[in-house]
């Protein structure tokens, strides 16, 4: 869907009461740092969009992507099948053109917090989920700073 169309549909659904939530998924074939940086560039840039998910793509079995990352082949490359690590957030189990399974992650937390520190998602995350939304995200990025130190 080009942009103008995504922004045009969040505008209709808001202006209509209805909420929207935007899955955004990183991690998918032929994804870059560049590209997975451009997404949230726009996410962050474009107000119209209040909520998003940004998962990393998960390469269930019997999928066109888990045969492409088992064979290694479109940039994709599985390293882990413990389906205990098949997750949305915090989890990668597949390289994706050299990017390892951690740094999928650390792109993932980089660019949710990025996303949602931007003071138009601020009210709305905490009518939707109170003070907790903010606290826990908060302490992470604190840990995350030391930890990386």
């Amino acid at each position: 869907m080009p942009v103008d169309a995504y922004i045009k549909a969040n505008r209709l659904n808001k202006s209509l009461g209805i909420e929207t939530i935007n899955s955004v998924m990183l991690g998918l074939p032929g994804e870059t740092r560049e590209s997975i940086q451009k997404t949230v560039d726009f996410l962050c840039k474009t107000k119209d969009i209040q909520h998003a998910t940004y998962s990393v793509a998960i390469p269930y079995p019997g999928t066109e992507m888990y045969k492409m990352a088992k064979e290694g082949t479109h940039g994709l490359k599985l390293v882990d099948e413990d389906y205990a690590n098949y997750q949305r957030y915090g989890s990668a189990v597949m390289e994706v053109n050299g990017m390892k399974p951690k740094e999928l992650i650390k792109l993932q937390k980089t660019g949710l917090r990025k996303i949602y520190s931007r003071w138009w998602r601020i009210i709305p995350m905490l009518k939707r989920h109170g003070l907790k939304a903010l606290v826990g995200p908060a302490l992470e990025t604190v840990k995350d700073i030391f930890k990386s130190k």
